[in-house]
């Protein structure tokens, strides 16, 4: 149910900024891109192999792992979907994507370690902080 509520609420809100958003970036040209078989066909690989069985995975998997495990496969995936575009597409990274890469991988570490870095620091169980680490 919550990769289903995920998939969902990411679905929804790219919807409504993509609507937003100026030509080339937006929806214009969505309609006629539509009529290619060629399009179609990656479209639906994304929808069914790269979002609903990688968020069924995701969620199923981290059933079996501890939260410090979770932690570490969690923040391998943006990494390896760098190293993938990078060395299999050939994609170039610029410094300020290297920036967002690096502070992706920062922010999904921090928030695992944080907590239990705060609750080793202030030395009392604390269970709003106690939550979070788990």
């Amino acid at each position: 149910m919550l990769a289903w509520v995920q998939i969902a609420v990411t679905g929804i809100v790219s919807a409504a900024i993509t609507a937003f958003l100026p030509a080339p970036n937006g929806f214009q040209g969505a309609a006629t891109a539509m009529h290619n078989a060629v399009v179609l066909a990656a479209l639906t690989y994304m929808i069914v192999f790269n979002t609903m069985y990688a968020f069924w995975g995701q969620s199923t998997m981290q059933a079996f792992l501890s939260s410090a495990e979770a932690a570490v496969v969690f923040s391998l995936e943006p990494l390896t979907a760098g190293m993938v575009g990078v060395y299999l597409v050939g994609e170039k990274l610029r410094g300020l994507q290297l920036i967002g890469a690096a502070l992706i991988i920062v922010a999904m570490i921090s928030a695992e370690a944080l907590p239990r870095i705060l609750r080793k620091g202030i030395g009392v169980d604390h269970p709003q902080i106690d939550a979070c680490a788990d």
